[in-house]
Parts: structure tokens; C-alpha cells; sequence
């Protein structure tokens, strides 16, 4: 009984950020003074390494960790919309970042963009783990995807404070992103939480 209600807590705490993207995406769609190409020439203005490119292929703009290269879509990449200023601003954020986490993670995962699936797999596994052997294997691989949720989580954090944006509207925006990341973050310890209870049979 506990464990299903959990388990409803969390699909709930899963739909809600992706809910909220969609909201902050269709309104904040005015225009910004500048695209979002030229927010991180500014936002990198005293970095040598300034490496961005526009990604045709993608519909999803993303920093590539490995590569250390932001890649922004079309869509995004002569956009003054304030949406897409924001993005600009967490991805140049995050290429300001000097710490080891940042390329520790990038041995899991290759790309730190506003949007990923991993809430999903976990919802996913945890709705399938529902004998004592499933349980563990589950909960072991929901402690990897809480390590890298917990890790985009912080990296966010940062990006957002290293590039510290004065315009109120594009930090609000900046702020759903990071609050996102956090209830990306909870629900992952839920799960966890959902399916120890499974294992202890309680």
C-alpha cells in the first residue's frame, strides 16, 4: 500500500517538470535584445576557449562534456526569445565549469541539456521491480541515476550562479531549470525509497 503510493507520488513528481518546461517555453516567447548565439559570445567574453557551434541535427540545444562544446539547435541559435536566452545562459554556464565532477560524469553520460529521459527510465523501473529480485537490481541502477541526477543537479546550481544573469525574467526562467533538476533529484530517492520497501516487504 505504502509502495504504491509512493509509486504515484513519484509518476506525479515526474510529469510536473516537464509540465513546467512547457508552460515556461510558451510564455516566455517575447523577444530578448540579443540571440541567444550572441548572449554566450557575451556571457563568454573573457574565455579563450569559446567553442559553440550551431547543431542542425538536434532539436534540443546541449553542452557536450567530453567535447567541451556547446551546441546549440537551429532553433535556438538566432532566437532572441527569452526561453532560448536562458538556455544559452545554463549551457555557457556550464562550460565555465572547472571541477572533477564535471568530467566524471561525462564517463556516464555525454550531454547536460534542460530535458532528459532519465526520470522516465526510473518511473519505468520501478513500476516494473515488483518482486524482492527485480527490487535490488533496480534499486542499484536508481542509485547511479540518483549519483548523476544529484551531479546535474549541483552543475546546474553552478552554472547559474557563475553567470549570474541581472535580467529578472531570464533568471526566473534559469531558476525553473534548477528546480527541475531537484524534484528530478527527489523522485529518484522516492523510487529508491519505494522499492527498499518492496525488498523489506513492509
Amino acid at each position: 500500500m505504502i509502495s504504491n503510493i509512493i509509486l504515484i507520488i513519484c509518476i506525479i513528481l515526474t510529469i510536473v517538470p516537464y509540465i513546467l518546461l512547457l508552460i515556461t517555453y510558451f510564455t516566455n516567447n517575447k523577444d530578448y535584445k540579443i540571440t541567444a548565439s550572441e548572449n554566450i559570445l557575451k556571457l563568454l567574453d573573457n574565455d579563450n576557449n569559446i567553442n559553440f557551434i550551431e547543431n542542425k541535427d538536434s532539436y534540443f540545444s546541449h553542452y557536450n562534456i567530453k567535447r567541451r562544446i556547446i551546441k546549440l539547435s537551429s532553433k535556438t541559435y538566432d532566437s532572441k526569445k527569452y526561453f532560448h536566452i536562458a538556455v544559452s545562459s545554463l549551457l555557457a554556464g556550464y562550460s565555465l565549469i572547472k571541477i572533477k565532477s564535471m568530467d566524471y560524469l561525462s564517463y556516464i553520460i555525454n550531454k547536460l541539456k534542460i530535458i532528459t529521459i532519465l526520470p522516465i527510465i526510473s518511473i519505468i523501473l520501478s513500476i516494473y521491480a515488483r518482486n524482492t529480485k527485480d527490487a535490488k537490481i533496480a534499486i542499484i541502477i536508481l542509485v547511479l541515476i540518483g549519483i548523476i541526477q544529484y551531479l546535474i543537479n549541483t552543475l546546474t546550481t553552478l552554472s547559474i550562479n557563475t553567470v549570474k544573469i541581472k535580467e529578472e525574467r531570464i533568471n526566473k526562467i534559469l531558476n525553473v531549470f534548477l528546480v527541475n533538476t531537484k524534484i528530478y533529484f527527489i523522485c529518484t530517492l522516492l523510487q529508491i525509497l519505494r522499492l527498499v520497501i518492496v525488498v523489506l516487504n513492509i
